[in-house]
């Protein structure tokens, strides 16, 4: 009995190492395969969306784009700055009046599409919510909410640049050995290459010099998406 229980103990401890010899090689291949290969992307097909009215959209006229803007406004400051050239102003008018009129004509549209250049992502404007219990929006998109919209989006690709300007800084200034590790992904290709440097330099020396508003007007190759026009101006900080 005692020679039957030591052999049967054998065969099993063996099977158990044999078991774990091959769970220990499954499991490193597969960490093996997902660092070291990269799964192909899926080519999609671009689908158009459908139409978001069958109506003309038209913008408000201050917002139009315009060699003579009628909206003084740099998009380095934040928009309570903004203001409409001496043509516009409506001297029996509250000086804010015209931030609260409707953005966009039919005025019941509840969002808005807008590329910058300069900017990675498009900006899409929706209507405000309700403003608390009891207390109704407007109704519609502001022409407050486009200017807001376009300065948030501004800044924050001001800040992208930054943020890779940064981390390349203390990529150099880290110890090599200890970059290595931080900052190379498996196939030793860095994170934030001289290329993506020099591109955020050029993108932020962009931004901070072509801030100045110059309208609205539709994309010649998207529908329902609008082009914001900037042109050069003070260089902002």
């Amino acid at each position: 009995m005692d020679r039957y229980y030591r052999e049967s103990s054998r065969r099993s401890g063996a099977h158990l190492h044999r078991h774990r010899e091959t769970t220990t090689s499954h499991s490193h291949q597969s960490y093996h395969l997902s660092t070291t290969s990269m799964p192909t992307s899926i080519v999609m097909s671009n689908v158009p969306l459908p139409l978001i009215t069958s109506e003309t959209v038209a913008v408000n006229y201050s917002l139009r784009y315009s060699s003579a803007p009628c909206i003084n406004y740099d998009l380095n400051k934040r928009p309570d700055r903004a203001s409409l050239s001496s043509s516009m102003v409506n001297p029996h008018a509250p000086d804010y009046a015209w931030y609260s009129a409707p953005a966009l004509s039919p005025t019941q549209l509840t969002s808005f599409t807008v590329r910058i250049t300069g900017v990675e992502h498009p900006v899409v404007i929706v209507l405000s919510p309700p403003m608390g219990r009891g207390v109704a929006g407007v109704g519609y998109i502001t022409v407050w909410e486009v200017l807001k919209a376009c300065y948030d989006a501004w800044s924050r690709a001001k800040q992208e640049c930054h943020a890779i300007l940064e981390a390349h800084q203390a990529q150099s200034s880290y110890p090599t050995e200890n970059s290595s590790r931080l900052w190379r992904t498996d196939n030793q290709s860095l994170y934030y290459s001289s290329s993506s440097y020099n591109q955020a330099m050029a993108r932020l020396s962009y931004l901070r010099s072509h801030g100045i508003w110059a309208g609205l007007e539709p994309s010649s190759t998207e529908r329902d998406v609008w082009i914001l026009h900037t042109r050069a101006g003070r260089q902002a900080h």
